[in-house]
């Protein structure tokens, strides 16, 4: 029993010391961002304007915030919010995020952690003090002070699904998004059972009936703009049978096949459906099709 006690006892210790000690962001273009200042041997890390990071013990812009995203390899590395880039060396910064070269976070004890700089199997760390930031073997540990968090922004416009529309072969599914001030720069997107598909989407009627899902999204230019999705079930409606009555008298008889030929000889309009056999073609099947209407009486 005490040696259960002790592995659950070591467990939960080795839990809590891979916590960490600040609020992970998904990328820097996917809100909310949670912004953190450095502090490291009671300065502030920043960056330059020539993209070189600094130490100083104010830290009022932007070049002093940073936000902390896991990439795939399931690495914390840092991006600078001043230059919109992330963190590549002691001095330098890179925009390409899995770049073997961005620094990432070795966490220490309690709230504290490292910046780790690694090329070739060598590990280097963040080290600084006044106005100077530099790489050495050991590196100085560094706490994170939650300084701002930008929330996503909602839609100022007015989204909407059309209604079902509905005619003799097919239906149409469509939505559309009206813009509000500041966010017209947008997307619409479709998907139809999970799949995306053009707007407007096309879809033929069959003889049983239809039930398709459709999500409709619209992603803004502005990415701190919350992204609309909607999901809907739509119902299409089994398109109506041909009775063979082409000339549109009410009864199915040799009318009917003068009627057709007149279409198909002529080009003339039948006051009913040509189409018999519903193939989305009048031709020679839907006389076959209608005489077989016929002789089934």
């Amino acid at each position: 029993m005490k040696k259960l006690l002790l592995s659950l006892t070591l467990l939960l210790v080795a839990e809590m010391a891979l916590a960490l000690p600040f609020e992970t962001t998904t990328s820097p273009d996917t809100y909310p961002i949670y912004w953190y200042k450095l502090k490291c041997n009671g300065y502030y890390i920043g960056a330059t304007s020539y993209e070189e990071l600094t130490a100083t013990s104010s830290s009022s812009s932007d070049y002093y915030l940073w936000c902390f995203v896991t990439t795939k390899q399931g690495k914390t590395i840092i991006y600078n919010k001043g230059l919109g880039k992330y963190m590549a060396k002691g001095w330098e910064f890179n925009s390409a995020m899995y770049s073997k070269y961005v620094n990432y976070v070795v966490l220490g004890s309690g709230n504290s952690f490292r910046i780790c700089y690694e090329e070739n199997g060598n590990k280097m760390y963040l080290d600084c003090g006044e106005d100077y930031v530099a790489l050495s073997n050991s590196g100085s540990y560094i706490t994170a002070i939650q300084a701002l968090v930008e929330e996503p922004i909602e839609p100022a416009g007015r989204f909407f699904f059309y209604d079902l529309g509905i005619y003799d072969d097919h239906c149409v599914i469509n939505f559309d998004y009206y813009p509000g001030e500041g966010d017209s720069g947008c997307s619409l997107i479709l998907f139809i059972n999970g799949n995306q598909e053009n707007l407007p989407y096309y879809i033929q009627r069959t003889n049983e009936v239809q039930t398709v899902e459709a999500t409709a999204r619209v992603e803004f230019i502005n990415h701190r703009i919350r992204t609309i999705e909607e999901t809907k079930t739509f119902t299409i409606p089994a398109r109506e049978i041909n009775n063979g009555d082409v000339n549109g008298d009410g009864v199915v008889s040799g009318a009917d096949v003068t009627a057709l030929y007149n279409v198909l000889l002529d080009g003339t309009t039948a006051a009913g459906d040509a189409d018999v056999n519903q193939d989305g073609i009048v031709n020679g099947s839907d006389v076959t099709a209608l005489y077989n209407i016929l002789l089934a009486q």
